[in-house]
């Protein structure tokens, strides 16, 4: 349908508009026919900012209108993609696990808990395999409790880089 690719960027603080000005954009592409709702992705950091959104498009839709383009946009609503960026990272993962080397059985971790609960998992099996490790950690008087410290501070500071 869209003859162009249109993206947008928006970074601004907290009640500078971002939402209203997103929405009048999606809005103003499906009025225009420049994009059907299936062609719309917008992303969002948090669950709030994307159901405001959704619901704010919503309305603009629902609204009574002699737009053949919005009529067509409002029927097909559920095509719109408005979503936190952990929630369309995940989709794409759920779409395409071959494509992009995972397993089937992968599951996104958000909670700092369940996090930290899944770094000393991942400790407890590295230790496991490498039987020589609390040896080698006796043997120079290193307790493994440093060593899962280390582990676990390495792991935090790549999480906070993603």
């Amino acid at each position: 349908m869209s003859t162009s690719i249109t993206k947008v960027l928006m970074e601004a603080g907290a009640g500078a508009g971002k939402t209203y000005s997103l929405v009048k954009e999606i809005i103003k592409l499906l009025s225009e026919g420049r994009a059907s709702t299936s062609e719309i992705s917008a992303i969002t950091f948090t669950n709030a900012a994307a159901s405001e959104m959704k619901g704010r498009i919503q309305e603009q839709l629902l609204c009574p209108t002699d737009n053949p383009n919005l009529q067509n946009a409002a029927e097909h609503i559920d095509d719109l993609v408005v979503s936190t960026i952990h929630s369309f990272c995940n989709k794409i993962l759920s779409l395409f696990p071959f494509e992009l080397g995972f397993s089937l059985d992968k599951n996104i971790i958000t909670e700092e808990k369940d996090i930290q609960k899944r770094i000393d998992e991942l400790f407890e099996n590295a230790i496991g395999e490498c039987e020589e490790m609390e040896s080698v950690c006796n043997e120079f008087g290193i307790k493994t409790r440093i060593i899962k410290d280390v582990f676990t501070d390495m792991v935090s500071s790549n999480i906070d880089s993603w």
